[in-house]
């Protein structure tokens, strides 16, 4: 038996977490079906009898009790695709549609249950690695406007070690980004490598310079997932924005191509009064090619801290009309009852980090706090000793501002630390955070009285 080269898997305390970008299907199983993934991982082509015996070893449990449920478990495996034969060949491409996973009991997803419990012990589960700040696009609200030459840019060498660093310390994913990633020397070489240690990469790209012999090298690598960043439905909003003419209709073409190919696809935006009016054209655009729109809402300021006031929604109306289209596509569910969240501000720092093209270290890459350098400091030192990430993880919404307790939007409130202290210089809340907030509670409760009165 032998793992399909499109799974990946991680045990976070007693579950293990497995995903197969190949079926885009999430698979959620106990502690002990780590043990048996990790073995066959370690020793493809063993057969039922050499996993047992290990087994029984670990668990100090006899050979012959063990042997009845690990091939049923081993069928179950077999039947899901995430087991081979031994003699089998993985040539099966992409599954051709994105699946949606039950909730579990409690209405949660799989996944937002590893999320939960990652952010509460300190579990690194995703790392985000911006390969370089160079770009292809000058968009108007980048918050990179470092020069160009603000130091040597990690290469292949560095970014072996970091891989490496990130697997030992249980990492599960890798977001590949920019700047424009593609446009790193050794973007390939890196997701390759990621590829060889079973984690699983993600890749947030413009698409301009993913031509046709990259996707083909794309497309042998399988990633998780591809988003393309657009800023508009129609390309004369798109390209006003980015700075590049032509850019829509080139990063539509490329998003065309990932799409056919059976990659898992997502078109991400930020919301902002240079193309609120033309969100729904964008809308309509995702939901014509069966691509599911990620929007922010929240602008941050620049690394240098130019301000974003021009560029952000005027009042809690302008987001409660983005959010009504977001509900109207399918983009939010509405819930019956307001989520009750938890009192930690976000997984920043938590359950992931950054790594930016120098090697500093950030509990995010909206953040500009740097917590060490992986060139001098192994990132599981810096993980586990940081002074300032152990103040960061203390961080609840009362400490924002006494206010920010007790609100009665707390609960739609999405605060962003790095943000925050990008535009304030302290943990405080960023110019559209509160309207934000607002506006989702707003919405929130209109959305409810429409259901009401629907039914009587």
């Amino acid at each position: 038996m032998r793992l399909h080269p499109d799974v990946y898997f991680q045990r976070y305390g007693a579950y293990t977490f497995l995903r197969h970008v190949g079926e885009r299907r999430d698979f959620l199983y106990n502690d002990t079906a780590f043990a048996i993934l990790k073995y066959v991982e370690e020793h493809p082509g063993c057969g039922c009898e050499e996993l047992c015996r290990s087994l029984s070893l670990e668990f100090e449990a006899a050979q012959e009790e063990l042997e009845q449920d690990v091939r049923a478990f081993a069928e179950e495996l077999y039947a899901s695709g995430i087991l081979l034969k031994t003699e089998e060949v993985s040539d099966r491409c992409f599954s051709s549609a994105r699946r949606e996973e039950p909730p579990l009991p409690g209405g949660k997803s799989i996944r937002d249950l590893i999320q939960e419990q990652c952010c509460a012990n300190n579990w690194l589960q995703n790392a985000c690695l911006e390969l370089t700040y160079r770009c292809n696009e000058r968009c108007i609200h980048c918050y990179i406007d470092d020069p160009p030459c603000a130091g040597e840019e990690l290469g292949f060498e560095a970014y072996k070690k970091i891989l490496e660093e990130l697997k030992e310390m249980g990492c599960m994913s890798v977001l590949l980004t920019g700047g424009e990633p593609l446009l790193h020397p050794d973007f390939l070489k890196i997701a390759r490598y990621a590829k060889e240690l079973r984690l699983m990469t993600d890749i947030y790209t413009n698409g301009l310079a993913l031509r046709q012999e990259l996707l083909k090298q794309l497309l042998l690598l399988k990633p998780n997932s591809i988003s393309f960043s657009f800023y508009g439905g129609r390309a004369e909003i798109h390209d006003q924005i980015t700075g590049v003419p032509g850019s829509f209709e080139r990063s539509l073409e490329a998003m065309k191509a990932c799409r056919k190919a059976g990659i898992d696809t997502y078109i991400k935006t930020v919301v902002m009064r240079q193309n609120a009016e033309d969100y729904e054209e964008l809308l309509k655009l995702g939901k014509k090619m069966d691509v599911k729109v990620l929007s922010s809402l929240s602008i941050i300021p620049t690394h240098k801290g130019r301000s974003v006031a021009s560029l952000r929604l005027p009042d809690a109306e302008a987001y409660r009309r983005i959010l009504r289209l977001e509900y109207e596509y399918g983009n939010l569910v509405y819930q019956k009852e307001a989520v009750n969240r938890p009192d930690l501000i976000c997984a920043s720092g938590r359950s992931t980090l950054s790594v930016d093209p120098f090697g500093n270290v950030h509990p995010c890459n909206g953040s500009s706090l740097v917590l060490g350098n992986c060139r001098e400091t192994p990132l599981a030192f810096i993980w586990e000793h940081s002074p300032l990430l152990r103040e960061i993880r203390s961080l609840r919404y009362k400490d924002v501002s006494e206010a920010c307790g007790s609100c009665p939007d707390r609960n739609w409130c999405s605060i962003c630390m790095g943000g925050a202290m990008r535009e304030n210089g302290k943990l405080a809340p960023g110019g559209d955070t509160c309207l934000i907030a607002r506006a989702a509670r707003e919405e929130f409760l209109s959305l409810g009285k429409l259901e009401g009165a629907a039914k009587s």
